[in-house]
């Protein structure tokens, strides 16, 4: 029994030991911080502004880009002409698709799903997102203008 325990505790230490060392040779090792004079990346994260219809055009004269997370029937009924139209399963499914520009302003029917977007977006490096409060209703009731469809 005591050579078994012995045995254990030899293992142990060799493991132990060269974990100790491992992490002492990687900047990525989970067990200890980098090494001094190691610089580590800090991934970048999208952040998420809430902004008014106004601002969106503002905005997007300025170059930013506008995905509407609607369906296509949606879409086809009144749009913004200048909208590029990516439905939220898609963008939940593959959010660096709709990541069109370093400034994504994103719109729905009201909100709702433009947030649902903006938080499957939220872990893009290096994009700015925003969510067009009141949506494609609130684009149209402060009266800019809208692409009607069918």
């Amino acid at each position: 029994m005591k050579k078994l325990l012995i045995a254990e505790l030899a293992v142990y230490a060799v493991i132990g030991t060269s974990v100790f060392a491992y992490a002492k040779t990687r900047t990525s090792c989970p067990f200890q911080p980098a090494p001094a004079g190691v610089k580590t990346q800090a991934k970048a994260t999208a952040t998420v502004e809430t902004i008014s219809p106004q601002q969106a055009q503002t905005m997007m004269k300025a170059g930013a880009k506008m995905v509407d997370v609607r369906e296509p029937a949606e879409w086809e009924t009144v749009r913004v002409k200048e909208s590029t139209l990516i439905p939220l399963a898609q963008v939940k499914a593959e959010p660096k698709k709709a990541a069109l520009a370093p400034k994504v302003l994103l719109l729905c029917h009201s909100g709702g799903r433009a947030q649902v977007a903006a938080d499957a977006m939220k872990n893009l490096p290096n994009v700015k997102l925003f969510v067009i409060e009141g949506g494609i209703t609130g684009w149209q009731d402060a009266g800019l203008p809208v692409q009607k469809g069918k």
